[in-house]
């Protein structure tokens, strides 16, 4: 996050001093801001740019995309609804609005924008992609397959529509197709987790992608508070010698993130030993919402009915994993976390949901990778130091 806090300080002057002060100004560190994970900030900017400036497509669809990551999707829709008003021959537009319809379950609607953001741009991947999660969501699967394949076609190394793809396969039986596309992204971005995930989800081999994987996650930061309180973590971190001083683009496990520091041996339990010499470890934050799980998860209960919905069959996950699935994604897009029962029908935010290993949502995550296993001691001094309930949750496959 460095040069975005360059670019800010930069800007921050540049506010300072200039007088009269421009709106364009405030617009660019807001767009800085909300490149750095600082949607609170982002969004004062934003407004101040709006208000005292000319309204601008770019001013207002950057504010659209600090309303969704607070979870405002409905004040988005608005900002985006009055930018293609402003210019409606931008496909790009077109194409954010529909994704702000689907968070909010407006399909329909949504499918309209996206339509007409391909036939204005045919070469618009997030457009394609974005229909296809819409067609899923509408129940025409083949349709889906169609549009994430355009998109990959138009952009081969776009892995989220790879994972997205593979997902659907799974869900319609095509498991060769889903083992190919879950590999195929993971060696795209060795950084997520979830490929691997998944692939054991399925019971499906995985062999040479192993995952050792520490999540940290802080349940109680708001989504305005959360760039602070990791830029508090991480230079504590760093001060200690904890983490390494230096952001690696790359670590060798294919991350990127901190190499652990000198003194990285403070996390660990006393009866763990320090990270070996060579080991891929690191360390990195998540800024934003995040669902932190792993594979253990074989049923849930409802917190209204107490009913025990299977999430694994034997065979494979059901459709009650999927539908977890789905509505996890969608919340950490910034849409709602309601998750309806398949047996009595009432929705429950995700985290009153009760499963047999422990999963956590938050909007900042501590991720360690191929680390010893973390000390209690530790992870209170982290509790203390962010003021918040931390939820520690461990995934090795």
């Amino acid at each position: 996050m460095g040069s975005y806090e360059e670019a800010i300080a930069d800007l921050t002057r540049v506010v300072e001093l200039r007088r009269p002060q421009s709106a364009w100004n405030f617009g660019d560190r807001g767009g800085a801001y909300l490149s750095a994970g600082q949607y609170g900030e982002a969004l004062a900017d934003l407004t101040h740019a709006i208000e005292h400036g000319p309204r601008d497509t770019w001013s207002l669809a950057q504010r659209a995309d600090a309303y969704q990551s607070l979870g405002r999707c409905e004040e988005a829709l608005a900002d985006l609804t009055e930018a293609i008003e402003i210019d409606p021959t931008e496909g790009w537009l077109r194409t954010q609005r529909g994704n702000i319809y689907r968070l909010l379950g407006r399909y329909l609607e949504g499918l309209d924008d996206l339509a007409r953001a391909v036939r204005i741009d045919p070469l618009d991947k997030f457009g394609f992609a974005t229909r296809a999660q819409v067609n899923e969501s509408l129940g025409r699967p083949e349709e889906a397959v169609a549009d994430y394949s355009r998109a990959i076609e138009i952009d081969q190394s776009y892995d989220w529509a790879v994972a997205a793809r593979g997902r659907l396969y799974r869900k319609l039986g095509r498991l060769d197709a889903a083992r190919t596309d879950f590999i195929q992204a993971a060696l795209m971005d060795p950084g997520d987790p979830r490929r691997v995930i998944e692939l054991s989800i399925m019971g499906l081999p995985h062999a040479g992608m192993p995952l050792n994987l520490q999540s940290l996650v802080d349940v109680e930061v708001t989504a305005a508070a959360a760039a602070g309180k990791s830029s508090v973590l991480l230079d504590w971190l760093r001060a200690k010698g904890i983490l390494a001083a230096e952001r690696d683009s790359r670590l060798p496990n294919g991350h990127a993130g901190y190499p652990p520091g000198p003194f990285h041996q403070a996390t660990v339990a006393p009866s763990e030993t320090a990270v070996s010499a060579g080991s891929a470890a690191g360390a990195e934050t998540v800024i934003g919402r995040c669902a932190s799980y792993g594979p253990g998860n074989d049923q849930m209960n409802c917190p209204s009915c107490a009913a025990v919905i299977p999430l694994h069959d034997g065979h494979g996950p059901t459709p009650a994993w999927d539908l977890l699935n789905d509505v996890m994604l969608r919340w950490e897009e910034g849409g709602p976390d309601s998750l309806p029962c398949p047996r009595c029908g009432d929705g429950a935010g995700l985290a009153r949901w009760r499963v047999q290993t422990p999963w956590a949502f938050g909007n900042l995550t501590l991720n360690f990778w191929d680390w010893p296993p973390l000390g209690e001691e530790f992870v209170r001094r982290v509790s203390d130091l962010l003021g918040h309930r931390v939820v520690v949750i461990t995934t090795n496959i």
